[in-house]
Formats: C-alpha cells, structure tokens, sequence
C-alpha cells in the first residue's frame, strides 16, 4: 500500500523561469515516487501572473486567487481542499529549492508514523545565503543572515521547543492532524508555520525535522521584513493566544488518539 499525498506549492508572481524549473521538478518526481500525488499551485493574487506551460496543465491544478491572502491564507484553503482520501498533506516553496529525495524523505517519515516532519536548515541557512546572488551587498547578505538566526533562536526557546527552522519551506503533516490544526490557527501571515507548529507540539504530536540544503537560486527574506507591523501584529496575536491557551483542541487530541490506536492495530496485524 502507496500513501496518497497532496502536495501544495504556493506561488506569486511566477516567472517563465520557475515554471521551466518546476515541470523539472515535478517530472523527477513522478519519475521517483512510490506514491500517488495530488499536484496543486495556488497563486496567490498576483498582479503579474505568468501562466504555466501547457505541458503541465495535465500534471497538475492551478488555483488562481483573486486577493493576496498571505502564505498561511491559501495553506488553509488548501487543506480545505484536499480529498478526505489522502494520507499525507505536504507543501514546498514554488520556486522548489529542495530536492526531491527530501521531500520524498519527508513525506516517508509521516507515512511511517511521525505526525509533522519539517524541512531543516540550521547549520547550513547562513551559509547558504552567503554564497548566493554575489550581486547583494555583503553587509545585506550577513544583516539578513544575522536577523533569521535571532529570529529562530527566539522562536525556538520560547514557543517551538528547541526548534529553530520554523520558516523553512518544505513540510509535511498527516492529513487528519492538519485538518484538526487549521481548525484552531489563525494566522495567515510570516508566522503560521510557528502557530501550527505550537499547535501540534502543545498536544504532543510527534515532530520530526528532517536537514535539508538551499540550491543556489533559493532567495531569503531581508532584514526589515521581519519588523513589518502585520510581523509584530501576528507575534503579538501568537503570544496573547497561547497565554489565553486558545490553542487547546479536544479535536486534535481526538484525532491523535485515534491515529495512535490505529497505528497500534497495524504493529500488532505486523
């Protein structure tokens, strides 16, 4: 038995260059799969939409968003979507940074029991920015570098556990476990993967973080992105939620529960 995933890339404003780069992207992937996968990119309202080739309009479904609703926005809409049929909901940057034996890994990870496994870049992030796009100042390249490790470290200590790469862009939850999270988030901006990821670990879900490294043409988000006042809006929302304990699902309990009483009948039928 193959897991079915539904596997989302959020995009705006795609260049001709990114479709070219992810028909690539997905023809290696159908080609290494041991799995059947739902393809679907949501645009996210872009002013400047670049169709995709017609050689990918049987590959997969493009949504088209009238208004922006911010990475998290059309994230939930896209588990909203998703057929009650798949095992695995999986999402990756459109511009697919990361190889396909990670997000396959990625997704392995969840059909073998783990509840959310996560892209992770700490150790190599930094470096990864240094040495791409050499046309930047290099006091732009060490400032942005400089703001994501501040930025982790923080997150990591207070909310995440000791996780650090909340923001990287490849991840993959069980279906089930994600539908019951959207279901308490609220968030539709830079900081919903934290509140996802603080949902899932507040009821100790099981979270695992996989390494993965950048490829050149990968670009970071700049220092004063992370100072926008929606950034300090949504971390001021994030800590008032979790002191209230918002965040507290008797649907996510349930569901974990139920995953884990099934997993236990498939080890003993083993």
């Amino acid at each position: 038995m193959s897991p079915k995933i539904y596997l989302v890339f959020p995009c705006y404003n795609p260049e001709p260059q990114q479709w070219k780069n992810f028909e690539n992207y997905i023809q290696n992937l159908k080609a290494k799969a041991n799995a059947e996968i739902q393809i679907t990119v949501i645009d996210d309202g872009s002013p400047q939409f670049v169709p995709p080739p017609l050689s990918l309009s049987s590959k997969i479904k493009l949504i088209q968003n009238k208004t922006n609703q911010g990475k998290g926005g059309i994230l939930k809409q896209s588990v909203a979507l998703m057929g009650d049929e798949h095992d695995i909901f999986a999402f990756l940057d459109f511009d697919v940074p990361y190889s396909v034996d990670d997000l396959l890994g990625i997704c392995a990870s969840v059909w073998a029991g783990v509840d959310i496994c996560i892209g992770d870049r700490t150790g190599v992030a930094l470096s990864a920015v240094m040495k791409s796009s050499q046309e930047r100042h290099v006091s732009d390249r060490i400032s942005r570098g400089f703001a994501h490790k501040i930025f982790r470290s923080f997150f990591a200590v207070l909310i995440t556990g000791g996780i650090h790469d909340t923001q990287c862009g490849i991840k993959a939850y069980d279906a089930k476990i994600i539908r019951a999270i959207v279901k308490k988030s609220v968030l539709t901006g830079f900081l919903f993967d934290v509140e996802w990821l603080y949902i899932g670990m507040k009821h100790k879900l099981a979270v695992r973080t996989w390494p993965v490294f950048l490829d050149e043409h990968h670009t970071s988000s700049s220092l004063r992105s992370f100072f926008k006042l929606k950034f300090v809006g949504e971390v001021f929302v994030l800590l008032k939620r979790i002191l209230l304990k918002n965040y507290l699902s008797d649907e996510v309990l349930n569901t974990l529960q139920a995953r884990r009483n099934l997993q236990k009948q498939q080890l003993t039928r083993d």
